[in-house]
Parts: C-alpha cells; sequence; structure tokens
C-alpha cells in the first residue's frame, strides 16, 4: 500500500489550512486526505471516507508529489467544450438567418440547426451563444 511518508511542518501547516479554510470542497478533502496519509490511513480508508475510487486517491498522491499543494487544485479547462462556441463564421451565419427566420420558437430552431451542422444543438446552447453575442438591447443579431 502506498501512502505519503513524509510531510515537512510547514507543508502540513498549509494542508491544514487549505482543509480548514478553503472555500473549495474538493480541495478541501485532498489535503485532508493528504494529512490522513500521513497519519497512517490506508489508501481505502481515505477513498471509503470520501466516497471516491483507490486509483482517485492515488492520483491525489501523485499529483501532491509532483506539484505540493498547488496540485491538489482542480485543473482549468476541463470536461466537454460547447460546440456552438467554436462555430466558423459560415456557421454563425445559419444561426444567425434560423433564428431571424423563426425568433419566437427556439424548439424549431435548434432543430434546424442540429441537421445543418451536423450535431445536436439544445435549446440551452443555442440561449447561451445569443446571450453571449447579442448586444444589449437584444434588437440585432449582428454580433451572433
Amino acid at each position: 500500500m502506498r501512502k505519503i511518508e513524509r510531510i515537512t511542518e510547514e507543508e502540513k501547516k498549509t494542508l491544514e489550512e487549505g482543509y480548514r479554510n478553503s472555500k473549495r470542497a474538493h480541495f478541501r478533502g485532498r489535503c485532508h486526505g493528504i494529512l490522513l496519509s500521513a497519519e497512517g490511513y490506508k489508501v481505502s480508508e481515505i477513498a471509503a471516507l470520501y466516497k471516491v475510487r483507490t486509483r482517485t486517491i492515488y492520483t491525489w498522491f501523485n499529483r501532491w508529489e509532483i506539484s505540493g499543494v498547488t496540485g491538489l487544485i482542480l485543473v482549468t479547462g476541463r470536461g466537454i467544450k460547447a460546440k456552438l462556441d467554436m462555430l466558423s463564421k459560415e456557421d454563425l451565419e445559419k444561426v444567425k438567418l434560423a433564428v431571424k427566420e423563426a425568433p419566437q420558437s427556439l424548439k424549431i430552431v435548434c432543430e434546424n440547426l442540429s441537421e445543418s451542422l451536423g450535431f445536436k444543438v439544445t435549446k440551452y446552447m443555442l440561449k447561451r451563444l445569443l446571450k453571449k453575442n447579442l448586444n444589449t438591447h437584444g434588437d440585432d443579431l449582428e454580433n451572433v
């Protein structure tokens, strides 16, 4: 079984500070997990406490050993990127035209865009794109 063998007093204080005062629950849990390992808890016990796989705990350990406390922070840019944010100018024109044709029925607009763009477009995705790209008055679609 793997565990965190040695942590300095300064690292221990930093981890305790993160565990007690961080606004982010994931960071608090990771700090606490490292502290528990240093106190002699087994990986399986830490995993059971946080209801995660043991592989997750090993990942925390690896990140701690490579980057220290900063390795316990969530990495930015995770998750699936929004497809509508990566549209070409031609595709944005398709969106603009579709919304102008049926501005009161986003369901129909989504169905038409799904067919023409080749991936499912939801009302949520479309609303997000429109809010992001419309001017403050919302009366034109020139910025879409």
